[in-house]
């Protein structure tokens, strides 16, 4: 073999492979699943993301406490308990109409959307918007909460993933 044949060998292999990494990361950025080979609504893109929040918003106590502060600094909270979900449907029941994809008020931490690598890459593909009721119960025993707006990244198949 000639050198110009080698050479025009490894320019077809490496525009072959170029190709594949556009074509993977364009199905990356519009809601493709690699893992169940099919595109997701956005509509199952929150099913899927909601299904992991309980265990998000599963909250020491302290923990709790401090959002609760966070929010409200005039109040004492150091005596409250708080109330975790029990698990998604419970968490949904409570807080319909929770999620929504997109970022649509004011973030108490600097989260942005995913970033171009990032969406392409395949790491996170969009942001959720999560509205949920923190719930206590206060000294005497009445159960109250307080609502806690967060953010999650989440990838082409729902799962949530931690911010790069």
């Amino acid at each position: 073999m000639t050198r110009i044949m080698v050479a025009r060998i490894l320019i077809a292999l490496g525009a072959g492979a170029a190709l594949l990494v556009i074509a993977g990361g364009s199905l990356n950025a519009s809601n493709f699943c690699f893992a169940q080979r099919r595109f997701l609504s956005e509509d199952e893109l929150l099913a899927a993301a909601v299904a992991d929040i309980p265990k998000l918003v599963e909250l020491t106590q302290e923990r709790g406490r401090s959002l609760l502060r966070y929010a409200d600094k005039s109040t004492d909270f150091s005596n409250v308990t708080i109330v975790n979900y029990k698990d998604a449907s419970d968490f949904m029941q409570n807080n319909p109409n929770c999620c929504r994809i997109g970022r649509f008020d004011g973030p108490r931490e600097p989260l942005f959307p995913p970033d171009w690598w990032t969406v392409v890459s395949g790491y996170a593909a969009k942001i959720v918007t999560v509205n949920f009721k923190l719930r206590f119960l206060t000294p005497t025993g009445k159960e109250s909460f307080q609502n806690d707006p967060f953010y999650v990244w989440i990838d082409s198949c729902g799962k949530i993933k931690p911010y790069a």
